[in-house]
């Protein structure tokens, strides 16, 4: 998926074993398998001229090893389950939630600086990176035989790519990427979104722990 969005991405030298190992030890997390592949292949990959991206393990202030600190600092709401590990073209940062309860499944968490800032995206990285490759791909990828290589290589089905990519209905391939959902819309389109203590009510629910689990293959 990469080498099909030549010219919309930017992709650095791969992460080493030994670099997201000691990124572990050092935060005391365990990253997704597919996230230490995606780091194998590029160590900060940026796509879609910038809509997306994630950081690099370490060696700048602006890795995961050292942003969520940095983001604790201006008083972005980063409670210590969440990791940040990149950014939307929005602003918007994401990370991994990892709460105890959930038995090593990992969801995909957004925050912000607003009122109840957290928003669960996805129940694991897979469906996440999913729903965002499809969505990006129609707002920033003009060629459409290059939007259509990306979108075969992930599999959108047809009906969900309109021939006029300002079409696309995002919550349907959101709905796609994860058919149960775990990302809610709110009346005014975003996303739900809670307080920190919200969250980890939300995740610890029976209903929410095990269709997190369940998709994670925890």
């Amino acid at each position: 998926m990469l080498e099909d969005n030549q010219g919309a991405a930017r992709t650095p030298s791969p992460a080493t074993p030994e670099e997201v190992t000691h990124l572990e030890q050092q935060k005391g997390i365990s990253l997704p398998p597919e996230l230490k592949a995606l780091y194998r292949l590029s160590n900060c990959p940026s796509l879609f001229g910038g809509d997306f991206q994630l950081y690099p393990l370490d060696g700048t202030e602006s890795s995961v090893a050292r942003f969520t600190a940095s983001f604790r600092r201006f008083r972005w709401i980063v409670p210590e389950e969440l990791t940040i590990i990149g950014v939307n073209g929005n602003g918007d940062p994401f990370g991994l939630w990892q709460q105890a309860p959930l038995r090593g499944a990992v969801p995909i968490v957004q925050t912000g600086v607003w009122e109840d800032p957290l928003a669960p995206l996805a129940s694991s990285i897979v469906p996440f990176l999913l729903g965002e490759t499809a969505v990006f791909a129609h707002v920033s990828i003009d060629e459409p035989w290059r939007r259509h290589r990306v979108l075969q290589c992930i599999g959108l089905p047809r009906e969900l790519s309109p021939h006029d990519p300002d079409d696309y209905d995002e919550w349907a391939i959101y709905q796609w990427a994860e058919p149960h959902f775990l990302r809610k819309r709110a009346p005014q389109g975003y996303p739900v979104s809670y307080t920190p203590d919200g969250l980890r009510s939300f995740l610890s629910q029976p209903r929410a722990q095990k269709l997190v689990i369940a998709i994670d293959g925890s």
